[in-house]
């Protein structure tokens, strides 16, 4: 067989194959066509979300896969990093679709279009933050400037401008310790014209006020307390990159860094970074001086100590 009967003998297979797919169409009719198409999909779905519950589930997945506890959880949080890359997926289709819509039908209102498209995104933005699915405040705490920036941004407020804060603890919190999202932060400080304690909370993702002071009035027992300014803010993201270094190699699987503490203990401050095990408990800790010095980690069942 030459390359021209070849070629000839193809084209008279799609030629078959197409008149086969529109005896179908004309057989059954677009719209049955249509309804078995949805159907398709709606079962597809069914069974794609069944599969996703059945793994997801750790006795079911016990029972019908075999999955340990470490496994279940392991994959169910592999399936956090897909719903991340969902949403932004769907961030972007909103928009373009919301354009679409606009141009067609609010030429002359245009701002009519514009309002629709900044209501969907919002709406959409406020469910991506509310649940930590959203990676928008993923990279503050990885880059040492925009870390020191974020954490000194505290003193440009109208009370606190210009003065020597004291600092009685400090906490960072991420909601999602897989993608290390849901980012807040938390600092006690002494109030230098009321003398009195003030808690005050960070939220990268509110766009109109990121510093708020909480209503909280309890007072803490102070032993020590450290200037404000004499923190290394830009330290953070080495120790939280190092720590997660650290817990990839356990043995066992966690989910990642949750929470990352400034004290006092024994007349010293130190960091300590706690990891989340598959239930949810912080049962490992890396402890670093206030320079950013590794000194030890400790665990539920074991401690080590660096050089």
């Amino acid at each position: 067989m030459n390359l021209l009967e070849a070629i000839q003998e193809i084209h008279f297979d799609i030629l078959c194959y197409t008149d086969f797919v529109n005896l179908i169409i004309r057989g059954y009719g677009v719209k049955k066509m249509s309804k078995f198409l949805i159907l398709l999909i709606i079962i597809i779905s069914i069974f794609f979300l069944l599969t996703i519950f059945i793994v997801t589930n750790i006795n079911l997945s016990n029972a019908l896969l075999g999955w340990s506890e470490y496994q279940a959880v392991e994959f169910r949080d592999k399936l956090i990093y897909f719903l991340s890359l969902g949403w932004w997926f769907i961030l972007f289709i909103i928009i373009v679709f919301g354009f679409i819509i606009s141009v067609k039908n609010f030429k002359k209102r245009w701002f009519i279009g514009i309002l629709i498209i900044i209501i969907s995104t919002g709406i959409w933005y406020l469910i991506g933050v509310s649940t930590s699915i959203s990676t928008i405040d993923q990279n503050i705490f990885r880059k040492k400037m925009s870390s020191y920036s974020a954490m000194t941004s505290l003193l440009k407020k109208k009370d606190l401008r210009q003065k020597d804060i004291q600092l009685i603890s400090y906490s960072l919190h991420f909601r999602n310790p897989v993608l290390q999202t849901g980012v807040y932060a938390v600092s006690r400080i002494i109030n230098p014209v009321t003398e009195l304690q003030d808690e005050y909370w960070y939220y990268p993702t509110n766009p109109f006020l990121k510093w708020s002071k909480s209503s909280n009035n309890i007072t803490l027992p102070v032993d020590e307390t450290i200037s404000y300014n004499k923190i290394p803010w830009d330290l953070i993201p080495k120790m939280l990159s190092e720590s997660k270094q650290r817990v990839n190699k356990l043995p066992v699987y966690y989910r990642g860094i949750s929470i990352l503490i400034l004290s006092e203990s024994g007349g010293r401050w130190h960091w300590t970074l706690s990891a989340q095990d598959i239930r949810g408990h912080t049962t490992y800790s890396d402890i670093y001086s206030l320079e950013g010095k590794y000194i030890e980690t400790n665990t539920a069942s074991s401690n080590s100590k660096g050089n």
